[in-house]
C-alpha cells in the first residue's frame, strides 16, 4: 500500500514544493501529498477575530495532523522550519518516530545572522541535536555548506519553474525597455531605489516601469502611477499563466533586495521565472541571486542600496541591444539546464529513496 508524503511548514509554501507534487503525478510513488502548517495558533486567532470559518477550519485541521504525528510512526515528513524556531521542541519528538527530511533555505548556520531569536540556551542545543545526522535538503550550495557542520547527508535542490508555463513566447520589442518588478511591495525589497529613479525621470522616454505585487508601499506606487505615464501597476497576480504572459512582455527584471540581520533574498523564484521567459535580471548580491545569476552573462549582480549601479546597468542595456539579446538567450539556457521542475523532481525522488538517479542531476 502506498504511503502519504507530508509537508510540515510554518505557512505551507506550496510554491517551494512544486517539484514534489509534480513527482507524485509523474511517478505515483505516494498516494497523496498532505501539506500542514504549524502556525495554527496565529491562524486560529486570525480566523476567530475575522470570523473567517475557512481559516478556523484550516487551523483545526492543522492541529489534528500535528496531534496525529505524535501518536503514529514511520511517516515520511518534509519539515520546513526557520532555524532556531522554538517549535524545535515538537520537531525533536517527531525525529524519534518518523522519517524526517529537513528542508531549508537559510545559509548562516554559524549564528552570524539569525531569522529567529534564541531565547534560551537549550533552544540552540535542541536544534543542534535535531540536525545531527539528519537528512537535509538545501535550496543553495551555501545552505549545504552551513548544514554540513551538523550532518553529511545534505542535498542541494533549488526552487524550480514549470517550463510548460514559463517559457519564451514572443520576440521582445526593440522600442522602449519594459522593466519589471515582481514581489512584495515592501522596503526590504529595495523598492525606494526604483521609485527614486522614476521620480528623477532618469529614463523618462526610454523605459516603462511595470510592477506586480502587494504590500505596504502600494499606496505610494499608486501615486507614482498617477503622476508618471510610464508606470504601470498590475496588482497582485496569483496565476502562473498570467505571470508568464507579463514576463514575456518585459525585457528586464529588477530585484534590488536589501539584506538585514534577519532576512535576505535567499533564492528569488521570480528570477528564474523571469529568466525562463528571456527577461534579464538585475539583482543585489544576496545569497540567492548570486547563486542563480552569472554576472555579466545572463544578468547583473549589484551592491545593495546602490541606485547608481542600477541606473548604469539599465543604461548599458538601453544602448547595447545586442548584449541584451545575448543575455536574454543565456538566461533562458540557464533555467533550462538547472531549474526546471523535471530536473528538481528527479533529485527529490533520489532523496526520498524512490529511485536512484545519475550524478548528472546533482547540484554541488
Amino acid at each position: 500500500m502506498k504511503k502519504n508524503l507530508y509537508i510540515l511548514h510554518q505557512y505551507g509554501a506550496p510554491r517551494h514544493f512544486e517539484a514534489l507534487y509534480f513527482s507524485k503525478e509523474e511517478t505515483g510513488n505516494y498516494n497523496d501529498i498532505i501539506s500542514t502548517e504549524f502556525s495554527f495558533v496565529r491562524q486560529l486567532a486570525k480566523g476567530l477575530l475575522r470570523k473567517d470559518i475557512s481559516t478556523i477550519k484550516r487551523s483545526i485541521r492543522n492541529i489534528l495532523y500535528l496531534i496525529n504525528f505524535l501518536f503514529t510512526k514511520n511517516k515520511d515528513i518534509v519539515v520546513g522550519a526557520a532555524p532556531y524556531d522554538i517549535f524545535i521542541i515538537y520537531l525533536t519528538i517527531l525525529k524519534r518516530n518518523h522519517n524526517i527530511i529537513y528542508y531549508s533555505s537559510w545559509p548562516h548556520w554559524d549564528l552570524s545572522n539569525q531569522p529567529k531569536k534564541i531565547y534560551f540556551k537549550w533552544q540552540l542545543k535542541m536544534w543542534r541535536k535535531f540536525l545531527k545526522n539528519i537528512k537535509c535538503v538545501g535550496v543553495t550550495s551555501e545552505v549545504k555548506k552551513g548544514l554540513s557542520s551538523f550532518t553529511e547527508d545534505v542535498t542541494v535542490i533549488p526552487h524550480c519553474i514549470n517550463d510548460d508555463i514559463f517559457k519564451p513566447e514572443i520576440k521582445k520589442e526593440l522600442g522602449k525597455l519594459k522593466i519589471l518588478y515582481v514581489g512584495r511591495l515592501t522596503e526590504d525589497k529595495g523598492l525606494h531605489l526604483i521609485f527614486e529613479i522614476i521620480k528623477n525621470k532618469v529614463f523618462q522616454d526610454q523605459v516603462e516601469w511595470w510592477f506586480v505585487g502587494d504590500g505596504n508601499l502600494k499606496s505610494e506606487l499608486f501615486k507614482l502611477q498617477s503622476s508618471h505615464s510610464n508606470v504601470k501597476y498590475l496588482g497582485k497576480v496569483n496565476s502562473q499563466h498570467r505571470l508568464a504572459e507579463i514576463y514575456n512582455e518585459c525585457n528586464l527584471l529588477l530585484l534590488p533586495s536589501i539584506p538585514t540581520k534577519r532576512w535576505e533574498e535567499l533564492f528569488g523564484i521570480v528570477l528564474i521565472e523571469a529568466m525562463s521567459c528571456g527577461v534579464v535580471p538585475i539583482s543585489t548580491n544576496c545569497v540567492g541571486p548570486k547563486t542563480i545569476i552569472d554576472n555579466g552573462k545572463d544578468g547583473f549582480i549589484i551592491n545593495p542600496r546602490e541606485r547608481d549601479e542600477i541606473v548604469g546597468k539599465i543604461d548599458l542595456l538601453i544602448k547595447d541591444r545586442l548584449l541584451l539579446e545575448d543575455m536574454s538567450h543565456n538566461a533562458i539556457a540557464k533555467v533550462k539546464k538547472m531549474y526546471t521542475i523535471k530536473r528538481t523532481s528527479t533529485i527529490w525522488n533520489d532523496v526520498l529513496g524512490n529511485e536512484k538517479q545519475d550524478n548528472k542531476y546533482k547540484y554541488n
